[in-house]
């Protein structure tokens, strides 16, 4: 008889055992939902920059893109820039080879002992042994 009451008793605190170890359970998810939300806010904060920074490389790609495109279209020769018109023909104006503005205009050319200067970023090209259109002219040849 006294096995009997032990026997109830037993289970019993089995279930108050289970109970507790329940909450303990729930308790740790608790926390461990509280600390995957924060590692969630971390990473989506994480994905913002890095998504910043692709948009950034991005542009810096096609800025590149641009300017590679932009320097097949001019020939250097003898420190200026050259550029083909639509006849396939090299223009007789002289471009700045590093940021390809205008250094010339046939008939206006101003030449200084050392050669022709960029207005926009003063590259000096050097004395050149020929005006421009000469130049674009020997190119022409050259290219055929």
């Amino acid at each position: 008889m006294a096995l009997d009451f032990l026997d109830g008793l037993k289970g019993k605190v089995l279930d108050l055992a289970q109970i507790e170890l329940i909450k303990h359970s729930y308790e740790l998810q608790e926390k461990n939902l509280l600390q995957l939300e924060r590692q969630c806010e971390l990473l989506e904060k994480e994905n913002k920059r890095l998504h910043n920074i692709l948009q950034e490389k991005e542009n810096q790609i096609k800025d590149l893109l641009k300017s590679v495109r932009k320097d097949d279209e001019f020939t250097i020769y003898e420190g200026l820039a050259f550029k083909k018109g639509d006849d396939g023909k090299f223009q007789p104006l002289a471009y700045c080879p590093n940021c390809h503005s205008v250094m010339s205009d046939p008939g206006h050319t101003l030449r200084r002992k050392f050669g022709l200067v960029c207005p926009k970023c003063k590259y000096m090209s050097g004395r050149a042994r020929a005006l421009p259109e000469i130049l674009a002219k020997e190119l022409d040849k050259k290219s055929k």
